[in-house]
C-alpha cells in the first residue's frame, strides 16, 4: 500500500511488505479449489450453474483507468473469468460508490504520507471514503498509535505493522501508481513536491528567484 513514490528515500515507504504476485497458474487452481470449472465448454468458469463473472464500474472522465480495466478484462479472460466494465459519468461512479452499490469499482487515490490523513479517511473503520467498508480493529489502533507516540523510530515500526495488517487483509487490489510530472520554472526556489506528489500542498513556499523577477512579480512589493 504506496503513501508515496517508489523511492528508498521516503521513510514512509517499505518495499519489504509482500505483494499479491502474478500467477494465473495458482489461481486456476484455487478457483478450482472451491469447485468452478468450465462445464460448458465457452471458457468462463461456471459452478451450480453460476458463471464466474463481475462488473467493475469506471469514471469515464479517467482514460488511465479505463485502459487499465481492458487490460484487466483480458488477464482475468484468460483465467476463465468474465469481467464486465460498465463507464459511468463521474458524479454517478462516485454516488454508486459510496452507497456500495457495485460489485467491483476503479478509483485513484492520492494519499498523502501521515498516517492519520487521507489513508485514515480511506481504509480506516469510520473513513468516509472507505467504500468497500474495510474494517480492521487492529489497523484502526495502530493508526491511532501513531498519533501518540514521540519517538521517530517506534513511530515508523508502528506505521510499517499498519501496513502489514492491511496488505494481509487485501481490502483492494492495488493496480497502478502512477507518478504525476510537473514543470516549474527555473525562475522559481524553495520547490518542493512531497512524497504523495500533491504539489499543490507546498506552493504557498515557493519563490520566484530576487534576481529573475519579472515586473509583475513585484506587484505589491515595497
Amino acid at each position: 500500500m504506496p503513501s508515496g513514490p517508489i523511492s528508498q528515500a521516503n521513510p514512509l515507504w517499505n518495499l519489504d511488505i509482500p505483494k499479491i504476485p502474478y500467477d494465473t497458474t495458482r489461481a486456476r487452481r484455487l478457483l478450482a479449489a472451491q469447485g468452478w470449472s468450465d462445464s460448458d465448454g465457452d471458457g468462463i468458469l461456471d459452478r451450480d450453474g453460476q458463471p464466474l463473472a463481475f462488473e467493475l464500474i469506471v469514471p469515464n472522465s479517467s482514460p488511465s483507468r479505463r485502459q487499465a480495466a481492458i487490460i484487466m478484462e483480458e488477464q482475468l479472460r484468460r483465467i476463465g473469468v468474465e469481467m464486465h466494465i460498465r463507464e459511468l459519468e463521474p458524479v454517478s461512479h462516485t454516488q454508486r460508490s459510496q452507497r456500495g452499490l457495485f460489485d467491483a469499482t476503479f478509483f485513484g487515490w492520492a494519499q498523502d504520507p501521515k498516517p492519520l490523513g487521507s489513508i485514515s479517511g480511506t481504509w480506516g473503520s469510520e473513513g468516509a471514503n472507505n467504500f468497500g467498508r474495510y474494517g480492521n480493529p487492529l489497523f484502526d489502533s495502530l493508526l491511532a498509535a501513531t498519533s501518540r507516540g514521540t519517538d521517530a523510530e517506534q513511530i515508523r515500526q508502528t506505521w510499517m505493522e499498519a501496513l502489514r495488517v492491511i496488505q494481509s487483509d487485501w481490502p483492494a487490489i492495488w493496480m497502478l501508481a502512477p507518478f504525476q510530472v510537473s514543470a516549474v520554472h527555473t525562475r522559481l526556489e524553495n520547490v518542493f513536491v512531497r512524497p504523495d506528489q500533491n504539489w499543490g500542498a507546498t506552493i504557498w513556499q515557493w519563490r520566484v528567484r530576487p534576481d529573475q523577477m519579472l515586473p509583475r512579480d513585484r506587484i505589491g512589493i515595497r
